[in-house]
């Protein structure tokens, strides 16, 4: 009995030396992506571009040809005087994160074969073993561009220690949007107001490959005029010096941006903004503008246009009548136009009664006159009330002393359209003169001779008093 216990006891230590001795199957060594967000529609793959190889100086080599050619060609590496082990072996003894390597990430990210991320939602993917891995990330909503980015699992140049270690990138993105915005919330301006657009756009990943990179920014405007020493261009928080070339026929500009743009995208996915002043001259009541970003490997895109509106007033003259029948539409009415603060604006007369608030001094009038119609029109006004103070009365009528008024308004929180509102004044006629030869001019001849006579019995009984 005790000589069973003995040997059982000694199965049992031998099992348990045995246990330990089996190996056991490592978990797969995985690669996550970071800074995906939840909601963006994303497919992730990868593809395995180098593998271990014990048999090489770096214990390491390209899985395939056309893998080590796209190397060769970005490294500069191809010598007709040294065999293409060697060649790959200086490669990958020498790689590194620069411009050859974006490169040639950028052309492999091109080749087929990839296989798509195990866990796609958690942004992550289980890898067979030690080597350099590709990794695209595709938008399928064409709202970012992802750089193609690399993955090491050991990738040490020949240390390989025997726990494999996990893979995790941090995302690089551009967003294919561009936003623009005005400092007016209301949306309501009048002629010869400054107001400030901002623009704002990410600076976006392009294949490294390409030549001639392209990123520009092109703006339009329409009912006003850039004030062309305001632009301002910042990456970031930093201020850089790209000013725009203006186009003075078409009322746009062109910044050219492409020198953000480097052979491994360090900018990429940084913050431009764009800003800038304009002086509104509107003469149909509405200011627009828009913006548009040209750049490689994607198609162009723009902002909403970004519109502003002025407001208009028609003044109608007419007799002081009691009856329908009796209204009169009075021509020759001049009027001076006062702002809220009492001050005399000053317009353009732009023909058929129609005056534009002034943006400046030029060929400006503070006088508004009625047509034939009787009515008269004042545009290019921001929100707000008016007054109308008669200057010149039509023929035959006084001026009434009574101001007219009336006030702009816009419907909502925002203009979406010309706003405008509509007053009237009313003109007493003036009173018909006596006329020739009737009852009056009598009564004035018969004063006058009875004056005269009058004068003259005074004169002669002074003179009688003198001469005793």
């Amino acid at each position: 009995m005790k000589l069973f216990k003995k040997v059982s006891a000694m199965m049992v230590s031998l099992l348990m030396a045995l246990a330990m001795m089996v190996p056991v199957a490592a978990a797969n060594p995985t690669i996550t992506v970071k800074n995906i967000a939840a909601d963006e529609n994303v497919t992730l793959s990868y593809l395995k571009v180098v593998k271990q190889d014990k048999t090489t100086k770096t214990g390491w080599a390209f899985v395939d040809e056309t893998v080590a050619q796209i190397f060769r060609d970005e490294y500069n590496k191809t010598d007709e005087k040294t065999d293409d082990q060697a060649v790959d072996q200086a490669i990958l003894a020498s790689l590194a994160n620069s411009a050859a390597h974006s490169k040639a990430l950028a052309r492999l990210g091109n080749l087929s074969g990839f296989t798509g991320f195990t866990n796609n939602g958690e942004r992550k993917t289980e890898v067979d073993g030690a080597g350099l891995y590709v990794v695209k990330v595709v938008d399928n909503s064409n709202k970012y561009t992802y750089n193609v980015m690399a993955a090491p699992i050991n990738f040490e140049y020949a240390n390989n220690p025997a726990t494999l270690k996990n893979a995790e990138l941090n995302v690089k993105r551009s967003e294919t949007k561009l936003t623009k915005t005005v400092n007016d919330a209301d949306g309501a301006v009048h002629n010869g107001q400054t107001v400030t657009y901002t623009i704002n756009v990410k600076v976006p990943s392009i294949d490294p490959t390409k030549k001639n990179k392209l990123f520009k920014v092109t703006d339009a405007l329409t009912g006003a005029e850039y004030k062309k020493n305001t632009v301002v261009v910042k990456l970031g928080d930093n201020e850089i010096n790209i000013a725009p070339t203006f186009d003075d026929a078409t009322n746009s500009f062109e910044l050219d941006l492409s020198s953000l743009i480097d052979d491994t995208n360090s900018n990429a996915g940084k913050d431009v903004t764009i800003t800038y002043n304009v002086l509104v001259t509107s003469e149909n009541d509405k200011v627009r503008n828009t913006a548009n970003v040209s750049r490689t490997g994607s198609e162009n895109y723009s902002s909403d246009s970004v519109d502003l509106y002025e407001g208009a007033i028609t003044l109608t003259k007419t007799n002081d009548y009691e009856k329908e029948s009796d209204k009169k539409l009075l021509a020759g009415a001049g009027f001076n136009v006062l702002d809220k603060d009492g001050n005399v604006l000053k317009f353009v007369d732009k023909g058929n009664n129609t005056y534009v608030l002034a943006k400046d001094q030029t060929g400006v009038v503070t006088e508004v006159v009625t047509g034939a119609n009787g009515q008269l029109v004042v545009k290019g006004l921001d929100k707000g009330e008016y007054q109308f103070k008669e200057v010149t009365a039509p023929d035959g009528y006084s001026i009434n002393e009574t101001n007219s008024s009336a006030t702009l308004t816009i419907s909502g929180d925002k203009a979406t359209a010309e706003f405008t509102a509509d007053t009237d004044m009313r003109d007493t006629e003036v009173g018909a003169l006596p006329e020739t030869g009737g009852i009056g001019t009598t009564i004035f001849t018969v004063g006058g001779c009875a004056i005269m006579v009058v004068a003259a019995a005074l004169f002669f009984m002074n003179k009688k008093k003198h001469e005793k």
